[in-house]
């Protein structure tokens, strides 16, 4: 973007910034600072679900209209079972004749796998590179650039 000129707005100073003119070390101060703002943000909005949690808890309940927000909240825990063990205790109270065969079978489903996409192999193409006809059928695709930051002190 040299010698073009990209203004922004500060969203904490509102101030003007021209992005092409600053030197990359003030774009890097920039970038730490956003990250380290968002990460603000998102302390403080688990800190604000937390207390809506606890209040609902208290209220037993798990979606409430607030104004017009409709507030709904997730479980305050899972259940995870012990399939192997469960396995054991079905077929046990199948074989002690408490439980149904079909009804035992219905407890535990193996869910058919999702068949994975094709993909191209990138590092067996490219050797390919020579032909032509290969090569044709790739294209570049513009994708959003990211930047990748770490605190070093």
């Amino acid at each position: 973007m040299t010698g073009q000129q990209l203004t922004v707005v500060h969203p904490a100073t509102g101030e003007l910034l021209d992005l092409a003119g600053q030197p990359t070390g003030q774009l890097a101060d920039l970038l730490a600072g956003c990250r380290d703002y968002q990460q603000q943000v998102a302390d403080f909005r688990e800190q604000v679900e937390q207390e809506i949690c606890r209040r609902m808890d208290r209220q037993n309940s798990r979606s409430a209209m607030v104004g017009q927000v409709r507030l709904t909240v997730n479980a305050q825990a899972r259940t995870e079972w012990d399939l192997e063990r469960l396995r054991t205790v079905l077929a046990e109270l199948v074989m002690a004749g408490e439980l149904d065969p079909a009804a035992a079978a219905a407890v535990i489903e193996r869910p058919v796998p999702k068949p994975l996409p094709e993909r191209v192999n990138a590092q067996a193409a490219r050797k390919l590179d020579g032909h032509d006809a290969v090569r044709e059928c790739s294209r570049k695709v513009p994708q959003r650039r990211t930047v990748k930051i770490e605190r070093l002190s």
